[in-house]
């Protein structure tokens, strides 16, 4: 979704869906590293970020859901409505979490992707 969303649709050339079939999901997690050497500051961006006020914000920016609850306040009803960012339990009943690829699948897909995301190439070439 990150792509698409991010992605210029406001021009009407593309438009977001979901096959029926479902789609993929995924988690995007912050950690300190063991060994860092600034695991302090660390803590404090992952802190800072998770401030309400920075949580909606970065929420709006890249249009994720978030997992932040005193966010949610702080966000339109329309966000919090958007199927795209909240999809249905029925969508998300039909989704699954990203498994490792062959490197020889991951390498096809990439290839078709950047065809895909190169204005002026077809992905059959």
């Amino acid at each position: 979704m990150t792509l698409t969303l991010n992605y210029p649709l406001d021009q009407g050339k593309s438009r977001f869906i979901i096959p029926r079939e479902g789609s993929s999901l995924w988690v995007d997690y912050l950690a300190v590293l063991k060994g860092s050497t600034q695991q302090e500051l660390a803590w404090a961006f992952i802190d800072f970020l998770n401030e309400p006020e920075n949580a909606a914000r970065l929420a709006r920016y890249v249009n994720y859901a978030t997992p932040n609850r005193a966010t949610e306040k702080l966000l339109s009803r329309e966000f919090l409505q958007n199927p795209v960012i909240y999809p249905p339990p029925q969508i998300l009943d039909k989704s699954e979490f990203y498994e490792q690829l062959p490197a020889r699948a991951s390498k096809r897909r990439n290839e078709l992707f950047s065809r895909l995301m190169s204005p002026g190439q077809s992905a059959h070439e």
